[in-house]
């Protein structure tokens, strides 16, 4: 069952479920007259709403919470391992940057790596797998599609997009 669009001021939000274990997990896509942005954490899997859903944002804020590497050799319980690994846990990082291959090619623009594990993953490795593969798959890193990652310690990087909608977002 989708979820119903409002508005809030000139903003249209559409909310979507996502795919987690926490009861009524959902995110969002806002759209106003200075571009649109797609918020996707908490979410073992992109369903396919999902993707509908952010086609086409400009700007993204995308969950790659884990190596899966460091998870599985790291110190966490065997169960919490096999929650976060879970089509209904959270997103690797090999997941978040195919993700963002096919929502580059539907419009994408810039995208901020989000909710990255302190124990399981590491900003560089985030950033380099998601470069990666947008290279592998033909973009231009940096002129095609910005990559940042939400700083956990401090203010992210401030990032403006000039986009056909507006002049700047």
């Amino acid at each position: 069952q989708r979820l119903t669009p409002f508005t809030v001021g000139a903003a249209r939000i559409t909310p979507f479920e996502t795919s987690h274990d926490a009861a009524g997990s959902i995110d969002y896509r806002i759209d106003a007259a200075g571009g649109s942005v797609g918020i996707l954490t908490d979410t073992g899997l992109i369903t396919d709403e999902a993707a509908d859903v952010l086609a086409g944002a400009a700007l993204l804020m995308l969950e790659s919470n884990h190596d899966e590497e460091c998870l599985r050799s790291g110190p966490y319980p065997y169960s919490l391992k096999q929650r976060i690994l879970g089509q209904r846990g959270h997103l690797n990082n090999e997941d978040c940057a195919r993700a963002l291959c096919e929502l580059a090619a539907r419009g994408t623009k810039a995208v901020f790596l989000s909710h990255l594990s302190t124990d399981n993953n590491l900003p560089e490795l985030a950033y380099n797998t998601v470069c990666g593969a947008l290279s592998s798959a033909g973009f231009d890193v940096g002129n095609d599609v910005r990559v940042c990652v939400s700083r956990r310690d401090k203010v992210s990087d401030m990032l403006v997009l000039q986009t056909d909608e507006a002049d700047a977002m």
